[in-house]
């Protein structure tokens, strides 16, 4: 474990570091953790005193809106290309009337 340097440490080779060389108990760093981690989710706009569970469906419903936003530019994209794949066939067509007819 000497070896290692901490950041490349596992969980449970962190908490027995902390715990044996800091005399730091699980409870407290779990408290920590737990404190990091509120302040990290209101760093990037999430209340982390509110219900979860209202914060996972905001993240389903952002994730269903990327994809629907990815499925029209789909569309999109295929539409256009279709117009102007038209658009040169008719204009080929259109130069082999003029051609035929004159």
């Amino acid at each position: 474990m000497t070896s290692k340097k901490f950041s490349e440490l596992t969980i449970e080779e962190a908490e027995q570091f902390l715990v044996k060389n800091n005399g730091i108990d699980k409870a407290d760093i779990e408290k920590v953790v737990k404190e990091c981690n509120k302040e990290f989710f209101k760093l990037i706009g999430i209340d982390a005193d509110e219900d979860y569970k209202e914060t996972q469906k905001d993240f389903v419903f952002l994730r269903d809106q990327r994809k629907g936003a990815e499925q029209t530019m789909l569309f999109i994209k295929r539409g256009s290309i279709t117009i102007i794949v038209t658009g040169l066939f008719w204009a080929v067509y259109q130069g082999i009337k003029h051609y035929f007819t004159k």
